[in-house]
């Protein structure tokens, strides 16, 4: 298999690092007392950088839909739209269904109802404009529906624009992401929910994962050692200034424009770094992690109904809440891997048989 499609046990690592840092900004403290101690106050800073994990989500993704995009025109002359929306829509609906359904048995509140009506449509990003988080388990599937937007906008744009202006396609990506989150941060809307979930914040990491790829479609990511680390401690300073200098994931308003934009560009462009120095070369990891990055999908839409079950077992214990949780949540991942997920991931794959070799999904 191509450097382009084959699975890649590196982006696999990089998948399972997004994943659980999304689970820890869920089990940690976001929010402290003003009066809080030093440690506590740096402990709930952490907790809110984990969040951008589900940047890093929308980063790798756009990067790699978009090389696969691009190796597709350059193999067959052309991106056959509906290949590959089906090719999608086998890898995404069926979980989601599953999880839709799951959020309907787990319904409290008629604000819960409206929610997942929006899922249903893929408008879960929109929802939260206009209200807050809730208890739901499936809430975290709003994030789908920025995903599947994005699947159906960029084919599209290669299409009528080219795949040659890939790049072009990103940049208009970031610029736009960049200029809603500065009327949103310039509304003093609340940072949490309605600038984190809006297109805005979402448009600027999908386009720097397609500017990304554009730019190195037809060349292999190859680093030294040293470079990687050095993007990985660069990573870790550029999500410490998005939340520890400009607030991007404080539970209040924005205070502006300015710092709204500042700090999502720090968080995406540690996000690009990481994915950088992770396609650049192997990881050394323990095998079981690249595993579990395989199966991230199901991790992150099971996690909190992982850590709502394990609250009921085990009431909200500091630290066996998480563990069981996690626990949970990856029995049910693996479960939903095996008995859902691998017979439409089959079909896909023989679909994908007599696609040109280089457009095929991994």
């Amino acid at each position: 298999m191509s450097q382009t499609t084959a699975r890649r046990p590196e982006l696999d690592v990089l998948r399972f690092v997004a994943f659980f840092a999304v689970f820890l900004h869920h089990v940690g403290e976001r929010e402290v007392d003003a009066s809080a101690g030093l440690l506590a106050r740096i402990g709930a800073t952490v907790t809110q950088a984990f969040g951008f994990g589900l940047t890093l989500f929308f980063v790798l993704s756009a990067f790699l839909i978009t090389r696969l995009l691009l190796a597709e025109a350059r193999a067959a002359g052309r991106i056959d739209l509906l290949r590959f929306w089906l090719r999608r829509g086998l890898r995404i609906w069926p979980l989601y269904v599953v999880g839709l359904a799951i959020g309907w048995l787990f319904v409290a509140s008629p604000v819960e109802a409206s929610m997942l009506r929006w899922f249903s449509v893929f408008g879960g990003n929109l929802f939260f404009f206009q209200s807050p988080w809730n208890h739901n388990p499936m809430t975290p599937l709003w994030s789908l529906s920025a995903e599947e937007q994005f699947y159906v906008l960029l084919p599209l744009l290669l299409v009528a624009l080219g795949a040659a202006r890939a790049g072009l396609i990103g940049l208009a990506g970031i610029g736009l992401g960049i200029a809603g989150l500065w009327v949103l941060g310039s509304a003093h809307a609340w940072i949490d929910t309605t600038i984190w979930s809006s297109p805005a914040a979402s448009l600027l990491a999908f386009g720097a994962g397609v500017m990304l790829a554009a730019e190195t479609a037809e060349r292999r990511l190859a680093l030294p050692t040293g470079v990687r680390i050095g993007l990985i401690v660069a990573a870790l300073l550029g999500f410490a200034l998005a939340v520890g200098v400009f607030d991007a994931k404080a539970c209040a308003s924005a205070r502006s424009g300015e710092l709204v934009v500042a700090g999502h560009l720090s968080a995406v462009a540690a996000c690009v770094a990481l994915v950088v120095a992770a396609a650049s070369g192997p990881l050394r990891a323990p095998r079981f992690v690249a595993e579990l990055g395989r199966i991230s999908y199901g991790l992150y839409v099971f996690h909190l109904l992982g850590l709502h079950f394990a609250e009921a077992l085990v009431a909200p214990s500091p630290v066996a809440r998480p563990l069981l949780g996690l626990a949970i949540t990856i029995v049910l991942a693996a479960l939903s891997d095996r008995v859902l997920e691998q017979p439409f991931l089959r079909l896909r794959d023989r679909l994908s048989a007599s696609a040109p070799r280089a457009a095929r999904v991994a």
